[in-house]
């Protein structure tokens, strides 16, 4: 493997983890393919930090794989239970006005059919009408999480605190679509094409575009320019194009849902990353029962 070598900014988001290991430990590990347990723990923090923060040392392949493994040797580690936390430098954490949650990733058909097969054991076992579960496929952004009160730009932080970050909107940041404020969760994207053709050179990739747009230090020129461009915007969950409906139908026809859950409003499918969908389940039903559904399921 290649030896890495930490830069200034991935030095300070690295020294915010509080971690049992100093930056020429943490480095050694992502130049090595041998981690004892403890070892591949720290480097999946570190990892996520740097990614988070839009500073990112590893591929996403490559974090997914040492992921999955470290799953198969502890699956009920506090980090994969939690919300991947993001680090920002120099930033106090407020409440979220709601909770945000991470996705769990699934990379085939058979992934997914054992979920929903967890979700009907679970309801079976509060009896549970399950005909009252629907199932919403929506495209997965390549962006950064963020939820919009109409007052604050929250980042999704621990899923419970995240930071005020809405001095984004106070440099130009738009809301896809022109839609107004204050509709929930989303996240702040790039126009692909923008940045391959305008920013790809400066830039490493473009989450260094989404961190340097939320930051509190003044935004490099480039960035601006993109803001005033139109090519970042906030791009809320709600404006999604989805499919909606029950576990037998997503089952049913899995692969042409997928096919078309490739293209945003406003958005050619090829502007912007969303090779990934999103599978979620929706409650229609009482919050007593909803609450004993989660249960069962976690």
């Amino acid at each position: 493997m290649s030896k890495y070598k930490f830069n200034d900014n991935q030095i300070a988001i690295i020294e915010k983890l509080g971690l049992n290991s100093d930056i020429d430990d943490a480095e050694k590990l992502f130049s090595s393919n041998d981690h004892n347990f403890e070892e591949l723990e720290i480097l999946l923090k570190v990892a996520n930090a740097l990614y988070r923060s839009g500073h990112p040392i590893i591929e996403d392949n490559e974090y997914d794989e040492y992921l999955n493994y470290f799953k198969t040797l502890d699956p009920e580690n506090p980090f994969l239970l939690s919300v991947e936390p993001e680090v920002l430098i120099d930033s106090k954490t407020v409440p979220l006005p709601k909770k945000m949650l991470s996705t769990d990733k699934a990379y085939s058909f058979e992934e997914i059919k054992k979920w929903t097969e967890r979700i009907t054991k679970a309801a079976s076992e509060i009896e549970f009408d399950q005909n009252l579960i629907e199932i919403k496929v929506t495209p997965k952004l390549d962006g950064y999480a963020a939820y919009d009160d109409g007052v604050t730009l929250y980042t999704r932080g621990d899923g419970v605190r995240g930071q005020d970050i809405t001095r984004a909107f106070e440099r130009g940041l738009k809301v896809a679509q022109n839609a107004k404020r204050g509709l929930g969760a989303g996240e702040i994207v790039i126009n692909k094409s923008y940045f391959d053709e305008i920013l790809s050179e400066k830039f490493e990739n473009s989450r260094n575009i989404q961190a340097a747009i939320i930051a509190e230090k003044k935004v490099d020129e480039d960035v601006q320019n993109a803001i005033d461009n139109g090519a970042c915007v906030f791009y809320p969950f709600s404006l999604l194009d989805n499919w909606t409906g029950s576990i037998e139908d997503l089952l049913s026809n899995f692969e042409s849902i997928l096919e078309k859950k490739t293209a945003i409003s406003g958005w050619a499918g090829d502007e912007v990353d969303i090779s990934k969908a999103i599978i979620r389940v929706i409650f229609s039903l009482r919050i007593s029962a909803k609450t004993s559904l989660l249960h069962a399921l976690s």
